[in-house]
């Protein structure tokens, strides 16, 4: 289980950065994609759940946000015996963290390689295209992320503003290269 960031609108042609976050379960040569927007909990504004058949069984996810912390907000999965799995997001992340590279720039960050979602109508996969995910941490509710898609920005240096122009990035055939201007 881990959190991902789909390239494209899940559910709609236009949606705000958070639509594009998904909770991606992979299993038996199986990956699913759950937009967590369809699974969050925040008081009695937004309620969801998703259900997945597994090995025959079924398991509902679900995730209860924290608008104040959003590192506290909870993912649950129940079974058929139960609760399977409680875990605070700051869980989840260090664990996604633990297979990222650490960068410290004007913040701490995490930085972590892999493919490109794409969803159409909620059914999403992943691409050949590869993708440069960048996140500040620990995450909170301002932390910035960035997403770098090899095919835009391969042999190309730039830079992001919240980082400060004494960061140069550049991206040439899957090796990120950052500089200290």
């Amino acid at each position: 289980m881990s959190i991902s960031k789909s390239d494209n609108c899940p559910v709609s042609e236009s949606c705000s950065g958070g639509d594009k976050f998904l909770l991606t379960l992979t299993y038996n040569n199986t990956t699913d994609f759950i937009p967590i927007k369809k699974i969050i909990n925040v008081s009695f504004l937004m309620s969801g759940s998703k259900t997945i058949t597994i090995d025959d069984e079924q398991y509902t996810f679900k995730i209860y946000g924290s608008i104040t912390n959003p590192n506290k907000s909870k993912i649950e999965v129940k079974g058929p015996s139960g609760i399977v799995l409680t875990k605070e997001l700051s869980e989840i992340l260090n664990v996604f963290s633990n297979f990222g590279y650490k960068a410290v720039l004007n913040k701490e960050y995490r930085i972590v390689y892999g493919r490109k979602i794409f969803c159409d109508n909620e059914n999403c996969k992943f691409l050949k295209g590869k993708k440069v995910f960048i996140f500040q941490y620990p995450v909170n509710q301002n932390s910035d992320y960035f997403g770098i898609d090899e095919t835009l920005y391969n042999r190309k240096e730039f830079y992001f503003e919240s980082i400060g122009k004494n960061y140069t990035f550049k991206l040439l055939n899957g090796i990120l290269t950052i500089s200290k201007n």
